[in-house]
């Protein structure tokens, strides 16, 4: 996946059918975005991946499950070679109105949901949710006649398990609201960071956006990201440039400036830091159809 999903609201299920079935095969790595309408559900089939989701640091190894709230910030990817995951996404409301008329009904299908972040093989209730996800992986690999049916209609049983399981209708107390005011403030700061990011960033212009004191501010955004705010620059900034050297004949000195970093040699370590190899490397494997050794 491409890292111009950065950090804003992604559009990703608006077909008629509103799900996505992502196959994913190393190396794979998406970038640190949310989706306010759409819940997202991670399975780890092979190999090992590392994914932050609201702020936690998580290691992956095969069978687990990982559930993403809706509006919830998350980024991740596969650590080693021949890893796989596959990411369903779907919209709670538009699947369940699209089989329950009666909207009070329908109303109790799309209860906010208060959800483990990890399901193990070890969890009472994994089997449930494993089981319905590997039907559809199933169905979205073989792809016979009517599989997008099938498909919506084992995500509607799994809305209804999830709800059966982790509904969470008090949850709009006023620490949650609170909560969700100041989630609200970071997706601007994001979305700022995103159009800015080749400008001079500091910590005190990030709060001021915030409309939090700077202390505040850095203490929220880590609890929420899972970074401090200037490694999230730098991390952002840094996959901005990987892009330009796959895709350009750039130099280096050129794709620094391009991406905010005035200091070559600092982008040099930058870039080892994140990526796990040089700039050069990068460019000289860009071909070769393989990461760089």
């Amino acid at each position: 996946m491409r890292s111009d999903l950065i950090i804003r609201e992604l559009p990703i299920v608006k077909q008629v059918f509103p799900y996505k079935v992502l196959p994913q095969k190393s190396p794979s790595q998406f970038y640190s975005h949310y989706h306010d309408d759409v819940f997202e559900i991670l399975l780890v089939q092979q190999g090992s991946a590392e994914f932050r989701i609201g702020g936690q640091r998580l290691t992956a190894v095969p069978s687990d499950i990982f559930l993403i709230n809706e509006g919830e910030i998350h980024e991740g990817g596969t650590l080693d070679d021949g890893a796989e995951y596959c990411a369903f996404l779907f919209d709670r409301t538009r699947i369940v109105h699209s089989h329950v008329a009666h909207s009070d009904y329908a109303a109790s299908l799309t209860e906010p949901l208060s959800v483990p972040v990890h399901l193990s093989p070890a969890d009472a209730h994994y089997e449930s949710v494993a089981t319905l996800l590997h039907r559809i992986a199933d169905e979205y690999e073989r792809k016979e006649t009517g599989f997008e049916v099938v498909i919506q209609s084992y995500i509607t049983v799994l809305i209804t398990v999830l709800t059966r399981l982790y509904a969470s209708p008090g949850r709009s107390d006023q620490g949650e609201a609170a909560g969700k005011r100041k989630l609200e403030k970071l997706k601007e700061v994001l979305t700022f960071v995103e159009t800015h990011y080749r400008e001079k960033l500091t910590i005190e212009r990030a709060a001021q956006v915030a409309n939090m004191s700077n202390h505040h501010f850095c203490r929220v955004f880590r609890a929420a990201v899972g970074r401090t705010f200037m490694e999230y620059v730098h991390l952002l900034r840094i996959n901005k440039a990987e892009e330009l050297i796959r895709d350009t004949d750039w130099s280096m000195t050129t794709i620094a400036e391009e991406v905010g970093i005035c200091d070559v040699n600092y982008f040099g370590r930058l870039f080892r830091k994140y990526k796990r190899c040089s700039p050069a490397q990068l460019r000289k494997h860009r071909y070769a159809g393989q990461p760089p050794g």
